[in-house]
C-alpha cells in the first residue's frame, strides 16, 4: 500500500512539473523583443443598466515596458503562484499586455482590474490560459500601473480584482 501512494505521488509529481515546464513553451513568453502594456477604458452589455445597454471600448494609453519590468513581467506570468486557480463570470479586461518578437505580436495577456480574470492567448499556435490573479499577481499589476503613471485612468472601485 505504501508503495502504491509512494509511486502516486511521484508520478503526480512528474507530470506537475512537466505541465509547468511547457508553460512558457506553450504560452511563447521567451525570445521577446518588446512588450507593450495598454490601459483601456471598457464598457461590456454585462455592465451596462437594463435601460441602457451600451458597449464600446477605448484605448486611454499605451506604454513600452522598460527591459527590466519585462524580465519581471515574464517571472511573474510564469510563477504559478500569480494564480489562484478561480475565474470569474464577468468578461472585462481593461489591461493588455502585447509581447512581441521580431516585430510580431507573439503573446496578448489581458486582465481585468475589477475581476482579476487573467487571458494569455499565444498568438502563434493559439494556446491560451485563463485563470484569476492571486494577491501576489495583483501586487505586482498594481506595482506597474503605478510605476507607469496609470493608476489615475482607473476608479479605485475597479482596482477590486487586483486584491
Amino acid at each position: 500500500m505504501k508503495k502504491i501512494i509512494g509511486l502516486s505521488f511521484f508520478l503526480f509529481s512528474v507530470i506537475s512539473y512537466s505541465q509547468i515546464n511547457s508553460f512558457d513553451y506553450e504560452l511563447n513568453i521567451k525570445n521577446i523583443d518588446s512588450i507593450q502594456f495598454s490601459i483601456w477604458n471598457i464598457h461590456t452589455k454585462e455592465m451596462s443598466t437594463p435601460n441602457k445597454i451600451k458597449e464600446y471600448k477605448k484605448k486611454l494609453k499605451q506604454v513600452t515596458l522598460k527591459t527590466i519590468d519585462q524580465e519581471l513581467f515574464i517571472k511573474t506570468i510564469l510563477d504559478t503562484k500569480s494564480y489562484d486557480g478561480s475565474l470569474a463570470l464577468l468578461y472585462h479586461n481593461n489591461l493588455l499586455f502585447q509581447i512581441f518578437n521580431k516585430g510580431l505580436i507573439t503573446t496578448e495577456i489581458a486582465i481585468s482590474t475589477i475581476t482579476g480574470n487573467i487571458y494569455i492567448e499565444n498568438k502563434i499556435n493559439k494556446n491560451y490560459l485563463r485563470n484569476n490573479c492571486s494577491k501576489k499577481g495583483g501586487m505586482y499589476l498594481f506595482f506597474l500601473l503605478k510605476s507607469y503613471d496609470l493608476l489615475s485612468f482607473i476608479d479605485e472601485y475597479e482596482l477590486e480584482g487586483l486584491k
